[in-house]
């Protein structure tokens, strides 16, 4: 039987077996990786755009996974860390909805997440292969890391429930 992961905001996992990972999300955005030729996958749930220049190390560490950017390279680099190369990867890109009232220099919250989540793959020349990003309603992520699958199920948005 596959193992089953559950991210919380903030988590990350790295499979090197058949593995089910699963999320919720909102504003937050997910990014899966996948090598197609060994079968290693791995996925994060990322809150906020970028690491703010300020925060201590020690708090860093413990919150990479916080952090689109941040989350991006730490990925990629436990991908190297196998031989695996960067180019080789199959990625996707989904979450970064428009749920929550925070704005942030006037633009909401998720939509400058999975537009970090794609500056921060062009950075190192590499693209997404399939996406779900943006909107006003969340999202439930089912990732397979056997074939690379993506389930994706909207959830009801706060504006179509008070109706």
């Amino acid at each position: 039987m596959d193992e089953r992961i559950f991210l919380n905001p903030g988590d990350y996992y790295f499979a090197e077996s058949a593995t089910r990972i699963e999320t919720i999300l909102g504003s937050c955005v997910s990014l899966t990786m996948r090598d197609p030729v060994t079968g290693h996958a791995a996925m994060c749930h990322c809150l906020l755009p970028s690491k703010p220049d300020r925060s201590p190390e020690s708090i860093y560490k413990a919150q990479r996974f916080h952090y689109v950017d941040t989350s991006v390279e730490d990925m990629l680099n436990q991908f190297r860390a196998r031989s695996i190369p960067p180019h080789r990867l199959e990625i996707k890109l989904f979450g970064g909805a428009n749920v929550v009232e925070v704005l942030t220099e006037n633009r909401a919250i998720g939509s400058l997440n999975w537009k970090q989540a794609r500056r921060s793959l062009e950075e190192q020349n590499l693209s997404v292969s399939a996406h779900d990003v943006g909107g006003n309603a969340g999202r439930r992520i089912i990732f397979e890391t056997e074939d690379g699958s993506v389930m994706v199920r909207r959830l009801r948005s706060a504006a179509s429930s008070s109706n």
